[in-house]
């Protein structure tokens, strides 16, 4: 009897360890650079610009001659837009690209899962890896506190209904994506 419930543990963590999407080290570091810059977003207070330095953002805190400096470097609040829907873009399409791994896996699940028959340890199959989950998870959190950096530029850039309105729209698809992401995302038991 203890022979089947350690083959039925294994079997139950096999299937777990599949039923999970682990990705690159690639796609790894490209999502630690769209949370750095989602999170470099949300700090944004009111009357804060951004600039990119390097293909880095960077908050530009209000200074004398602000203006003159972001004019010569090309640091208009167009670019502050443009690079702002770059990253919510691209945040966007990796977790549609996740969501598509995610669905496929679950799809190509028609074979039974194999069952080592050998006393041999799997290390492979649990590790320190972050589930779709906690990715999908982590990226709602970091979309939602966006939202209060992308309100403060709102405020920054007042006088301009066109920027303020763009601004508004992508708000709105950050909402509507954090919506989609807490529909995905069921806890079980």
């Amino acid at each position: 009897m203890s022979q089947s419930l350690e083959k039925d543990n294994l079997q139950q963590n096999i299937f777990y360890s599949q039923s999970q999407i682990f990705i690159t080290q690639e796609e790894q570091e490209q999502l630690d650079t769209m949370i750095l810059n989602l999170k470099i977003i949300a700090n944004v207070k009111e009357y804060d610009k951004l600039s990119i330095i390097d293909n880095k953002i960077c908050i530009d805190t209000p200074y004398m001659l602000q203006g003159l400096w972001r004019k010569w470097y090309g640091q208009g609040r167009n670019e502050t837009l443009e690079c702002i829907k770059k990253v919510i873009n691209d945040i966007f399409l990796f977790t549609d690209e996740l969501l598509k791994m995610n669905t496929n896996n679950k799809t190509s699940r028609s074979n039974p899962i194999p069952i080592p028959t050998d006393n041999t340890t799997h290390t492979n199959i649990t590790g320190f890896k972050e589930s779709n989950s906690c990715i999908f998870s982590t990226i709602m959190i970091n979309l939602d506190e966006s939202i209060k950096g992308i309100q403060n530029l709102k405020i920054t850039y007042l006088g301009d209904t066109t920027i303020s309105s763009e601004l508004d729209l992508l708000i709105s698809k950050i909402h509507n994506r954090i919506e989609q992401i807490k529909k995905i995302l069921v806890i079980r038991i």
